[in-house]
């Protein structure tokens, strides 16, 4: 594929922050205009790529010129590049990002300037679509399995803490069942008994099994 020929626009009026401090943009290898891209090329030329087009871009036009909105916002402002191109009467057009790669989360999703550019170059030099977008798009943007959505994962978790606990009601339970036939036989037993019931009391509490109810209950007695 021929080179791509590369341009900053509007240098002139770009608010000094919005550009690198060191001046070290003044060293790439582009072109630098001072002014607004609409007075270096025709309206007919002009695409202006915004994810709030109806229009899909499906292919490069050697023979037009993309540009990409260089935006430095706090929140994404919605429309502002396709109200340019409809005020300059250019062609907009948004990323084929859904119909190439179709469990991208949203169809119109607002990427940031190096994504943009990374897929056009990609595109221009495989032409391969689904690779491009699929290579810069941040992976958090794509759908997730049901299995492994936050949501599925909560409920998964709440799943496993209901087993937990109903085992833990069970276990206790059987053990309160199986130390009361104990403790009839000992209070049958009570008074030739005490010295081995001592025992075990002490056993029981030295090594950390008052975990239920009813192993308190003994260690008490």
């Amino acid at each position: 594929a021929a080179p791509v020929s590369l341009h900053l626009s509007s240098l002139g009026s770009a608010p000094p922050r919005c550009l690198p401090h060191t001046g070290d943009h003044e060293r790439w290898k582009v072109h630098r205009l001072q002014q607004d891209v609409s007075e270096h090329f025709s309206a007919s030329e002009l695409v202006f790529l915004s994810p709030d087009a109806d229009e899909v871009l499906t292919a490069l036009d050697p023979a037009k010129v993309y540009v990409i909105g260089g935006l430095v916002d706090v929140s994404v402002q919605k429309r502002l590049s396709l109200g340019k191109a409809e005020a300059l009467g250019a062609t907009a057009a948004r990323l084929p990002l859904r119909e190439h790669v179709p469990e991208v989360c949203n169809g119109r999703l607002p990427l940031t300037l190096p994504a943009v550019l990374e897929i056009l170059l990609q595109v221009h030099a495989t032409g391969d679509w689904e690779q491009a977008v699929r290579a810069a798009l941040p992976k958090r943007q794509e759908k997730r399995p049901v299995e492994e959505s936050r949501a599925a994962r909560r409920a998964a978790r709440r799943d496993a803490q209901s087993v937990h606990s109903s085992a833990g009601v069970d276990t206790a339970y059987n053990d309160s069942c199986k130390n009361s036939s104990s403790d009839g036989e000992d209070d049958a037993n009570q008074t030739e008994n005490s010295n081995d019931e001592d025992d075990q009391s002490r056993k029981i509490a030295s090594t950390g099994d008052c975990l239920t109810p009813h192993h308190s209950d003994i260690v008490a007695a």
